[in-house]
């Protein structure tokens, strides 16, 4: 049996985003999350697909928010640049930020860590 193997390598940028509406004053649910985001790639000249994982941001015993890590990896493997799927997460990024009313949400490529802040940002 004759396997095709092919070696890239490693590269991904990630979004992190809690699940606080701060318009809202409410959280938002994984479906929202998961139908905005399917929207924002429908609508982008490249397919970027992406993983979401369930995380908790923690700090100390007075801040606990549940929320979503978003990754996007040269996989399946994307006729792309890692600047591309870096524009694209820092679009997401920026969309979800005025979307879900975030303060903050966080980009983190291998070189950097992008913090956008919301407008009316009080934290």
């Amino acid at each position: 049996m004759n396997k095709k193997i092919k070696l890239k390598p490693f590269y991904e940028s990630s979004v992190y985003i809690g699940s606080f509406d701060n318009k809202l004053n409410a959280p938002f649910s994984e479906q929202a999350l998961f139908e905005f985001i399917s929207s924002l790639q429908d609508s982008h000249e490249i397919m970027i697909p992406v993983r979401i994982s369930p995380t908790t941001y923690l700090s100390g015993s007075d801040y606990k928010e549940l929320g979503w890590k978003i990754s996007a990896i040269d996989y399946p493997p994307l006729e792309t640049s890692p600047q591309a799927i870096n524009d694209f997460m820092i679009y997401l990024g920026e969309e979800l930020l005025k979307r879900f009313s975030q303060h903050k949400i966080s980009v983190v490529t291998a070189d950097d860590i992008i913090t956008m802040e919301g407008e009316n940002n009080e934290a």
